[in-house]
């Protein structure tokens, strides 16, 4: 470990050298996200709200970075500005732009010449369950969460940067799950969110189009749509108890007068079939907000999927039928997981469907039962104090990232 570090800490200075004389352009932005492989969540919604908003904000370039040759040919074909990770035009354009974003890590770009740049790292959920340096530490341990990142080395200096925070409240989780000071949380909403309303102008690859033209001809025939997001789990028997669950969950639908929207989580390795004319089943690729304002009911687990649909005012039912595993054996929590999930919690099958039921047949009346504690989660993760998160507010964090000049080291006494 000592040595990559070490391998790490003479390549950062080598680029840091060379970057030194090349100037940086703060009307150059490059985006990228999920190690470079996938365009969706907060990466590509800030992407697009850019492209779009590009002559008010005074941006000349908005490049897209990806290490995928499919969705390189799409964005390219359809007017994008866009890199493959590992090419030249890349390796320039991380040293010629003065702001680098990510939502996932320095991977998901080319980032060889981010030392010098503005890092900024999106994320891509609020942390109900356990991530990055909160596993490990005592809670609260921000000072061991820094020192200790202070002594790591990350190609183009991405131990540090700057990272969204939605509200204040979340700030010290932030703080320990990625090892930086409070001056490094710059409060704001996930972009993402003005793109599931509509805010931020929608984009759908090639493979997502068939999956929307599916949804929109089942909510014409009249019919509930459901949604099933389960998170991933380590153990793949319970990621298997999510595959069985989508199988189940399509043959109720046929007895309700509802369908299923599902995709599984990118790192699971089960397989759903999508033969079933009740099934709609989003690509590996897709993003599930070109989808998830489609859905009438939302079930899921530990994802922080919840949190989004909870600002939509529609009902969610919790189906944690390993909670105790996850809890103890798994990721575990962040949050408390009574207070922040509310809706019906379901431990098996049957109660699933029971639940599901009242949710369907009666959504104000289901919603409604919850409010008063949704209403309190959603206080509590923010989103910049708002219950309708619009391109003008992702216009005011952009405002904010502007005012960073680059991106300063950690502090250890912070």
């Amino acid at each position: 470990m000592a040595g990559k570090h070490f391998i790490k800490n003479i390549i950062n200075a080598a680029a840091d050298t060379v970057s030194f004389f090349i100037p940086r352009s703060k009307k150059r932005v490059i985006c990228g996200g999920w190690s470079g492989d996938r365009f969706c969540d907060n990466s590509k919604a800030m992407f697009l709200y850019l492209n779009e908003n590009k002559e008010s904000l005074g941006i000349e370039r908005v490049t897209w970075q990806t290490r995928n040759g499919d969705l390189y040919r799409q964005l390219k074909r359809d007017g994008f500005d866009v890199q493959m990770v590992n090419s030249l035009p890349a390796v320039l354009a991380s040293a010629r732009s003065k702001y680098h974003i990510v939502d996932v890590c320095g991977g998901d770009i080319q980032r060889i010449f981010s030392g010098g740049a503005v890092r900024v790292n999106l994320w891509h959920g609020i942390p109900l369950k356990r991530f990055g340096r909160l596993c490990g530490y005592e809670d609260g341990d921000i000072a061991g969460a820094i020192i200790d990142n202070l002594k790591q080395a990350e190609l183009g200096h991405w131990n540090y940067f700057y990272i969204l925070t939605t509200s204040g409240e979340l700030g010290a989780t932030n703080q320990q799950a990625f090892g930086v000071d409070e001056g490094h949380c710059v409060p704001g909403p996930y972009p993402r969110m003005a793109y599931l309303r509509g805010d931020i102008k929608h984009y759908l690859l090639d493979e997502e189009t068939q999956c929307a033209e599916k949804l929109s001809r089942l909510r014409a025939s009249g019919k509930r749509a459901v949604c099933y997001l389960p998170t991933f789990r380590d153990s793949s028997s319970m990621n298997e108890v999510t595959v069985d669950a989508v199988k189940q969950l399509t043959d109720w639908a046929k007895e309700n007068n509802a369908f299923i929207i599902t995709k599984m989580h990118h790192a699971s390795t089960g397989k759903i079939d999508s033969d079933s004319e009740l099934l709609v089943n989003i690509p590996s690729q897709g993003d599930v907000y070109n989808f998830l304002d489609g859905a009438d009911v939302l079930i899921s687990d530990y994802s922080s999927v919840v949190f989004d649909f909870m600002f939509l005012g529609r009902p969610i039912v919790f189906y944690c039928f390993d909670r105790d595993y996850y809890e103890n054996s798994d990721r575990g929590f962040n949050l408390d997981y009574e207070k922040f999930t509310p809706g019906d919690k379901a431990e098996d099958i049957q109660a699933l469907f029971e639940s599901l039921k009242k949710a369907v047949d009666s959504p104000e009346e289901y919603a409604e039962s919850y409010a008063d504690r949704t209403k309190q989660v959603l206080d509590y993760i923010g989103q910049a104090g708002k219950y309708e998160i619009t391109a003008k507010d992702v216009g005011d964090f952009w405002s904010r990232i502007e005012s960073k000049k680059k991106t300063e080291k950690v502090k250890r006494n912070s």
